[in-house]
């Protein structure tokens, strides 16, 4: 089976997270398109989604730049990510059967003794 193709967005997102683009750094459409192989109008595209998912800020003229890290922003993520979390296991917990958590209690007990 194939793996999954990587997006223009996914290739620049791991990009940032490899520090290839450091905060701060301005995003410029010719640039990435030579980068990333690709045209512009796609590698537009990509930075309005970044944009609108708030890790890009508007640069001067039509550039993009890379949202500089603050505490504010980082512990806004973490809330956000909490909440998430304890919606999921919510869901999950309403979903479970008891046959579910006898093979939970039956792993986390195999677990234990690993550890032990």
């Amino acid at each position: 089976m194939k793996p999954p193709k990587v997006t223009l967005k996914q290739q620049i997102v791991q990009d940032m997270v490899s520090g290839f683009w450091q905060p701060g750094d301005r995003l410029m459409l010719g640039e990435l398109a030579g980068r990333y192989q690709a045209s512009q109008t796609p590698v537009r595209e990509a930075l309005r989604e970044l944009y609108g998912e708030g890790l890009l800020e508007m640069g001067a003229g039509k550039t993009f730049q890379l949202r500089p890290l603050s505490l504010a922003f980082i512990e806004n993520i973490f809330d956000i990510r909490s909440c998430l979390e304890m919606m999921l296991v919510k869901t999950a917990a309403n979903k479970c059967r008891a046959a579910d958590i006898l093979q939970l209690k039956t792993l986390n007990h195999a677990l234990a003794e690993a550890v032990s």
